[in-house]
This record gives structure tokens, sequence and C-alpha cells, in this order.
């Protein structure tokens, strides 16, 4: 299955970390369910680590963002049944994904130095890989069966789109019956895409979400960086 871009963005890995002992602080309900200032911590500090921007440089704004995806990821998952497990397999395939894209951690210390240095511990991303596998098998297995892609759209992305690309790139020009099956794929996924998007935004209008501003609870400015809101 791949990744699209919006089904990406919803479920970033998200990783609670609210220090033992420490009271943590409800900033969002969804549908009675609350959000913990934790897990917006962890979603953002796994993220920063997948895109390899120092904490110091997330900003509040992007704290709020985080707590906006966390919401939308929260109203999907009240949508599962218990019947949606994440096969172990992908699990490990995605897993040894994101440590392939550390070429300079290949090593074991190196690996948790690195995990450390965001302070992400292994056994909480090993479980947000699992949880995120487990909704994008959910939001793919509940939306592409209301998704058709035509022959001719096929054709059509291939004349007006593939071909000049090609052509522009000064690579060899393809077959169709050769890429048919990638931009049927590529289409599904597209619309798969716009389907969440429309999904999220009904599932939006018929939740009671209640948001407890994170800057007003936490006492910083807009101004502030992420590293000052979690007081690190």
């Amino acid at each position: 299955m791949k990744i699209t871009a919006v089904i990406f963005a919803l479920v970033f890995l998200f990783v609670p970390l609210a220090p033992a002992g420490e009271l943590d602080r409800i900033v969002a309900t969804v549908n009675g369910e609350p959000v913990l200032a934790s897990d917006v911590e962890g979603a953002i500090r796994v993220e920063a680590l997948l895109q390899g921007r120092a904490i110091s440089e997330i900003s509040l704004a992007d704290y709020q963002a985080a707590l906006d995806r966390l919401i939308d990821r929260m109203l999907i998952r009240q949508q599962m049944t218990s019947g949606y497990a994440a096969p172990g397999q992908q699990v490990e395939e995605r897993m040894a994904q994101v440590r392939t894209a550390f070429p300079e951690a290949k090593s074991a210390a190196a690996w948790q130095a690195l995990l450390a240095a965001y302070g992400v511990r292994e056994q909480q991303l090993h479980k947000s890989v699992e949880e995120q596998v487990q909704l994008m098998q959910f939001v793919d297995a509940r939306l592409r069966p209301m998704v058709r892609v035509s022959p001719e759209e096929i054709e059509g992305y291939y004349k007006e789109k593939l071909l000049p690309e090609l052509s522009r790139k000064g690579a060899a020009t393809e077959p169709l019956a050769d890429v048919q099956s990638g931009i049927r794929e590529l289409l599904v996924q597209e619309r798969i895409d716009a389907r969440l998007n429309g999904w999220l935004a009904s599932l939006r209008e018929q939740a009671n979400v209640r948001i407890l501003n994170p800057a007003s609870a936490s006492g910083v400015s807009k101004g502030m960086s992420f590293s000052a809101v979690v007081g690190r």
C-alpha cells in the first residue's frame, strides 16, 4: 500500500512522552476523549526526527497544527472496530524504512543516540509505527472501494502529463501498456486523498471537539518555539 501525502500527514507517528509522575495536561477533547499535551509533544518529536528538524526549530504554530492532525486521527480511530489489527510484516517493513532513512545511525549505539537526541524511545517508536499501519489499512479499506478510474482517464493522464514530463526530462517514452497500472494506482491514491479530506470534514461537523488553547495553557506567546512550549 502506498503512503499518500494526505494520509501520511494525518497519521505521522505519535508517541506519548509524559514524564513519570508529572501531571499531564488536557489540550482538547474529541467526543469526550482527551488529547493530552504529551500526545502532541510526542507527535512533534517523532515528526521532527523523521524530517531531520531540530526541536528548537519547531514553532508554536507547528504545535497547534500537530494538535489539529491528532484530532483528525482520533476522529478516524473512533470509527474503527477491533478487527483492524496492523499486520506484523508491514510494521517491520515500515520500521526498516525508518532506519534506512538515517545512514549515519547504522550501528545500534548510533541509532539509540539519535532517538535519545529527540526524546523518543524505540519501543514507543515501534508502537506508533504499528498504529500508523493500522490507521492506513483502515482508511484504504474504507475508501478504496468508493474510487473508480476509467481507461480513458488513465490514457488522458498518460498523454497529458506523463509523456510531457518524460519529454521535459529527456527520458525515453514508455508504452502505455507498461505504465498503466502505475498510473491507475496514482489516480486511485489521489482520489482516496480527496475522499479522506471530505470524510474528515464530515466527521468534524458531527463531532463534539473542544480545544483548549495550548498557548494559553502553557503561558507562552505565538512567537515562542516548541522547545519553549514543552519547557525543554
